[in-house]
């Protein structure tokens, strides 16, 4: 129950709000771990809904904080960065509510779009639509694609039970070795 429920929910919700490792993290190693699909289904829709409410958090901090005070407290995370903040900023100015939907694909986090559509009072009930079906399809896809590498793991891969778990953290330790490449100012580290 807690792995399916707590953990998920828990996980999104930070770090929809302050952390920066994906709750796709968790959610991967649930298909690793031989879950069945009704018990993944269970942990996608509490992930998803733990980071609609993180969301929602962020969006009314957005609304209700100074921009400066918002800037400083996301530039603060890891991961995140001023170029990053302004480039989101821009995209939200640009496309709205819809530029999560383009930014989510590549990386951007959930949180510094949540904080301008706030910034900009959006209509609140239309990021909640927006956001659940981009972060639903996101978990999705990535529960699809773990499943897809383990079923061929188990097929093409002698001793594939215990290789995975080394592979799982091989993968998401270079995920995030590009990602925070990618995304930070590498003059500020």
């Amino acid at each position: 129950m807690v792995a399916l429920v707590i953990i998920p929910f828990t996980w999104a919700l930070f770090e929809a709000v302050f952390f920066f490792i994906v709750p796709d993290v968790w959610l991967t190693w649930l298909v690793i771990s031989k879950r069945n699909w009704k018990q993944i289904s269970a942990a996608i829709l509490c992930a998803t809904c733990g980071a609609i409410l993180g969301g929602m958090i962020v969006y009314y901090l957005g609304e209700n904080l100074p921009r400066l005070v918002i800037v400083n407290w996301l530039d603060q995370i890891p991961g995140i960065s001023q170029s990053l903040i302004e480039n989101i900023s821009g995209e939200v100015d640009r496309d709205g509510v819809f530029s999560y939907l383009k930014g989510m694909w590549g990386g951007n986090p959930y949180k510094v779009y949540s904080a301008f559509w706030g910034e900009r009072n959006g209509d609140l009930g239309l990021w909640v639509l927006i956001s659940v079906v981009a972060r639903a399809s996101r978990f999705i896809l990535t529960i699809l694609s773990a499943v897809l590498i383990n079923n061929f793991g188990e097929r093409l891969i002698n001793s594939w039970e215990q290789r995975k778990r080394i592979i799982f953290l091989i993968f998401w330790f270079c995920f995030y070795v590009f990602y925070f490449y990618h995304f930070t100012n590498i003059e500020n580290l």
